[in-house]
């Protein structure tokens, strides 16, 4: 979970209420200065809404793809009489008006020299408002305040200033083989997985986390398969692998190589052909022996001239294209099958 930083309102206004007791130098709210916004409110009577708009909230401070946990308000303000004042009404608004629950607290508020710093709502609680990040970026994102005068006389009450901050989290998203998603796709593309429990990948690893793959003999990988192969891995937290690698390479001890490649190479080791159709290659080492190498090419093979014109055929490994041998052609036997 992220969360922004305090923001005061660009936008303040006295709004009727009932036609009671207006708010007084509504800019006053803007910045925390001990200079106030005020209002005398009758006895046993509430206000008109203080309104406070136009926070500032960006792209910068809640991407797009970011859903709103929790919204924090703090009310730095004063009562000029002990035990008159308290929170009527505190509402959340966006373009369409207040929204959400009445955050009003039934507490009077402090009176004397200082102000209080009251905050409402919490990380977690997003004043069941349903707001997006689109209202929350909106000019007219912001807060409603009245208060309410339970003396019998009529009592003054003040705000210094008044500023909020929201929490916010990325949106996951889930994938299934029907989403059509593509490794490499979207680059600059956010994305959070959703394992399964088992996989050990905890939410809100951030995209450099280190994770494995462990293929076990029911994922349907089989030695030699194509690179083109697809195939579903499961993923653990502690094999690794980086999200965000170019090429990842898998190496298994104590495994030969899954196969072998024929190069044929001319005099000056120019590459003349790759026998991509070689099959039963046998390729021996016995002790204070020459290596031996066997391989059959199909009859119809087009490669199979180029074999009388090469010098030597280079074998490699697959896939690691490491190179195992050369062997010259001095004498070359014709056995295509």
């Amino acid at each position: 979970m992220a969360v922004t930083g305090w923001k005061f309102p660009g936008t303040t206004a006295n709004v009727d209420r009932d036609g009671k007791a207006l708010w007084n130098n509504t800019d006053e709210a803007k910045v925390c200065d001990n200079t106030r916004t005020w209002s005398n409110v009758a006895a046993t009577d509430y206000n008109d809404w203080l309104r406070l708009t136009n926070f500032g909230f960006g792209v910068g401070d809640i991407p797009a793809n970011h859903s709103i946990d929790g919204i924090e308000v703090k009310n730095e303000h004063n009562s000029g009489t002990p035990n008159s004042i308290k929170d009527s009404a505190i509402y959340l608004r966006k373009t369409a008006g207040q929204v959400g629950d009445n955050k009003a607290k039934n507490v009077h508020w402090a009176s004397g020299g200082a102000d209080e710093e009251i905050t409402y709502g919490g990380a977690a609680d997003d004043w069941n408002a349903g707001l997006a990040q689109a209202d929350i970026i909106h000019a007219n994102f912001g807060i409603d305040i009245s208060a309410v005068n339970d003396d019998g006389f009529a009592r003054t009450c003040s705000i210094d200033c008044v500023s909020i901050r929201v929490h916010h989290t990325l949106i996951p998203i889930e994938l299934s083989a029907s989403d059509g998603f593509v490794l490499g796709d979207a680059p600059g593309a956010q994305v959070t997985f959703n394992p399964a429990i088992t996989d050990g990948l905890v939410f809100g690893d951030t995209p450099s986390t280190q994770c494995s793959f462990g293929v076990v003999a029911s994922d349907g990988l089989v030695l030699g398969d194509a690179p083109a192969i697809s195939l579903t891995i499961n993923v653990a937290v502690t094999d690794g692998i980086v999200f965000g690698e170019a090429l990842v390479e898998i190496s298994i001890a104590g495994v030969p190589p899954l196969g072998y490649i024929l190069e044929l190479r001319d005099s000056s080791d120019d590459l003349v052909a790759i026998l991509e159709n070689a099959y039963d290659i046998v390729y021996e080492q016995g002790t204070n022996q020459a290596p031996t190498l066997f391989f059959r090419i199909p009859t119809d093979d087009a490669k199979a001239d180029d074999i009388t014109s090469a010098h030597w055929i280079w074998l490699r490994s697959y896939p690691d294209n490491t190179l195992i041998e050369k062997f010259r052609l001095n004498k070359r036997e014709d056995t295509r099958t």
